[in-house]
């Protein structure tokens, strides 16, 4: 808003509400395709939907095999004294 109002498109962003908010993105082309990409790209789903095989797959890669143990331990130790998890069961299957 602060870079819309700088450059006069919005007088004062004090004096705007809901209604002078659509009527500003009604209004200026620029503002609405903004405000649709802004959108777009806290959309999980549309994010989803534009990854490719290759880019979701790297991505799945990314995701697997990525645990600390010794992180692990030290936040178990530090946070979950009076009642730890048992981390030895989830350790088991790793290696």
């Amino acid at each position: 808003m602060e870079k819309y109002i700088e450059e006069g498109l919005v007088v004062d962003k004090k004096s705007l509400n809901p209604e002078a908010v659509f009527e500003l993105f009604a209004n200026s082309k620029r503002l609405k395709n903004q405000c649709i990409k802004n959108f777009q790209i806290i959309d999980y789903q549309y994010g989803y939907e534009m990854l490719n095989k290759f880019q979701l797959e790297k991505f799945r890669n990314q995701l697997n095999d990525k645990s600390d143990n010794q992180e692990l331990m030290n936040i178990n130790n530090k946070y979950f004294q009076a009642y730890p998890l048992n981390l030895i069961e989830l350790f088991e299957g790793e290696n």
